[in-house]
């Protein structure tokens, strides 16, 4: 408030000399040119008392208007002269100087004409009782501008420190000494309820009130911020889920502590890791996952295998997503167990439930590997029926058949290589695929030893001894390109032969050359 103040009577002070010292150049100026007219207007007082004079060159005359005129404190000279002669001529003595003023002279024309012009008069005024009178003047009127100049300042100053400097500063005040949580406002000074002073109390209540809802709503996010902050915490920590954020270069950036047991990766620095060296069953295909992220903007999903910390081999189902320029996140889960029941049912649509052999979808799936995988040229494929089954089946029950096939299929597996494939097509109907051979001959012993070990007689486990026979049919090729079930139709053509031929034999095909077209005529 005193500041305020201080500074309202400096502006008014500052201004109030420069319009005092502007007013009294303009003051001073305008009084020494009324003195001036007023010394003219003088002599034109004195004029006709001096063309008297100069007409009758009257000098006792003259010298009374001379004298006249120079008793003014503002007239230093008096000459009265007619048309040829100086009449009179009276000086102050006293003055100290006239300087810079010029003469003031009126013509003295003949009082009987107009136009005759028969002297002059003429005065010098003293210019130092001009200027000192211009200035006393310029003073008492400066003396009194200052003094409304102040009386204006102290009114103005007054004037706002009651109606406005201070109710702002009770307003201060109480914005000091208010508490935001409270439900106060700001009670408007006496006397100021309706006007500025009271608007701008309305004005600061309702800014306060914005301020409240404001911070309430801004505690409110934060608590939720925070309880969120929490709830992803315990989630991070505690899931059984691998997250993770890395570089796009491959660098971990953070991990949780799944993603952490998983790989062992506890206690080591985080920037010496590469998520290659931990996927490096896979990556590449990891590589090309993050290229196809990065060119894509949207989430990859994918199946990855790997090594645990353990060496075990480890399936995982990785999502990665861009969370921003730069960083990707990771999340994993094991699937292993998932992978692992996918697999034996796979597996277990490929076998024979009851033999334990592989089935017809098993013979397909693993026919093409073998094909595959076989370093030689040479591959026989065996097609087995039962002789005899039927009346064995049909006297015991399906519980003596279905031993019997167990039998049998153990036979089979007895009679080949490890790596060789034992199939049941059905009923009692068997497949055997020899691969890796050198020649036909291989597959001749092998079928005659098929031959024996299915002849052997068996004793079931009703302590019945029974003895079977079969009919088989051998296709050999040294081809890769045969499809398979064009070779079961050659096996099945050889085996009918060998069953019309008498049963309990074998009869062989080689396949030297291929064609599709004379193959189907001939089938």
């Amino acid at each position: 408030m005193v500041r305020t103040t201080l500074i309202i009577f400096l502006i008014g002070t500052v201004f109030g000399l420069v319009v005092a010292f502007i007013s009294h150049n303009m003051i001073e100026h305008r009084e020494n040119q009324r003195l001036q007219q007023g010394l003219f207007e003088l002599m034109l007082a004195v004029e006709g008392t001096a063309k008297v004079a100069a007409f009758a060159q009257d000098f006792q005359l003259a010298k009374e208007v001379a004298e006249g005129l120079i008793q003014n404190r503002s007239v230093a000279e008096v000459e009265l002269r007619d048309s040829t002669i100086q009449l009179i001529f009276l000086e102050e003595t006293h003055l100290r100087s006239s300087r810079g003023m010029e003469r003031i002279s009126l013509p003295l024309y003949s009082p009987f004409d107009a136009n005759e012009l028969i002297g002059e008069l003429s005065i010098l005024p003293a210019a130092d009782r001009l200027r000192e009178d211009a200035r006393t003047f310029s003073r008492f009127i400066g003396a009194i501008l200052i003094s409304v100049v102040a009386s204006l300042l102290i009114a103005v100053a007054l004037a706002v420190t009651f109606i406005v400097t201070r109710p702002i500063r009770q307003l201060s005040i109480a914005l000091h000494e208010l508490n935001i949580d409270s439900q106060l406002q700001i009670t408007p000074p006496a006397g100021h309820k309706k006007d500025e002073i009271g608007k701008l109390s309305s004005d600061i209540n309702l800014i306060i009130t914005q301020m409240r809802q404001l911070l309430n709503t801004e505690r409110e996010l934060r608590d939720t911020h925070a309880l969120a902050e929490r709830k992803w915490h315990l989630i991070f920590e505690n899931a059984e889920t691998g997250i993770f954020t890395f570089k796009q270069t491959g660098e971990l950036i953070d991990w949780n502590p799944w993603f952490a047991n998983i790989f062992g990766i506890k206690g080591i620095d985080h920037h010496q890791i590469h998520l290659n060296s931990l996927l490096k069953l896979e990556s590449k295909r990891f590589q090309h996952n993050i290229e196809t992220l990065l060119s894509t903007e949207m989430p990859v999903h994918t199946e990855l295998r790997t090594l645990t910390a353990n060496q075990k081999v480890c399936w995982l189902h990785l999502v990665l997503s861009l969370v921003e320029e730069g960083y990707i996140q990771g999340v994993i889960n094991d699937i292993t167990n998932t992978k692992l029941s996918e697999e034996r049912a796979l597996e277990a649509a490929q076998v024979d439930k009851l033999t334990g052999l592989l089935n017809r979808r098993g013979l397909e799936l693993k026919f093409e590997r073998l094909l595959t995988e076989s370093q030689n040229a040479g591959t026989a494929l065996i097609l087995i029926d039962l002789d005899g089954f039927k009346p064995i089946n049909d006297e015991y029950g399906h519980d003596a058949g279905d031993e019997l096939l167990i039998h049998v299929g153990a036979q089979l597996i007895n009679a080949v290589r490890k790596g060789d494939i034992c199939v049941r097509l059905g009923g009692d109907e068997f497949v055997v695929v020899l691969y890796d051979l050198l020649s036909d001959e291989k597959a001749a012993r092998v079928t005659g030893k098929i031959l024996d070990a299915i002849a052997h007689p068996y004793t079931l486990s009703n302590q019945q001894t029974v003895s079977i026979t079969a009919s088989i049919g051998v296709v050999y090729t040294e081809q890769t390109d045969i499809p398979l079930h064009n070779l079961l139709k050659k096996a099945d053509t050889a085996m009918y032969k060998a069953k019309k031929s008498g049963k309990s034999r074998f009869e062989m095909v080689n396949i030297q050359t291929y064609r599709q077209d004379a193959d189907d005529l001939s089938s």
